[in-house]
């Protein structure tokens, strides 16, 4: 399994409790030199106190915006651990609904693998991502 990076990290989950992303936006920032965003959307067994196997389940990341948003350049972190280095990325993992991302723009370094949407964007459901 591919892993991603992300400046700017949003994690759900229920780790010893319940810890969802519901109705959140990322909205005109701009990054530059940055390995962009990753939304890591953790299932798996639900502990207790998020009501067992029983219980809610996930997905955690629902109802998120990802709009007007400029990515350019590599990260010292990327050059320092990859050959070719990867480029800034909107990075989804698991299995999410209801994420829009639009109007945002992407620019590579020459000689760099290209970012743009990537991950798990098929497996969200009711979701849109532009294609790349």
């Amino acid at each position: 399994m591919k892993k991603y990076g992300g400046t700017m990290r949003a994690v759900g989950e229920c780790y010893h409790g319940p810890a969802p992303l519901f109705h959140i936006e990322y909205v005109g920032n701009r990054f530059v030199d940055s390995d962009g965003i990753l939304l890591q959307d953790v299932h798996g067994p639900a502990y207790p106190q998020c009501g067992g196997q029983s219980g809610f389940l996930g997905p955690w990341i629902r109802w998120f915006v990802i709009r007007r948003n400029a990515f350019s350049g590599v990260s010292l972190a990327a050059k320092a651990h990859a050959t070719p280095p990867v480029c800034a990325a909107v990075a989804l993992t698991g299995t999410s609904t209801d994420v829009v991302a639009e109007h945002d723009s992407f620019e590579c370094e020459q000689g760099a693998v290209p970012g743009g949407y990537v991950g798990d964007t098929d497996k969200c459901e009711h979701c849109s991502f532009p294609s790349a």
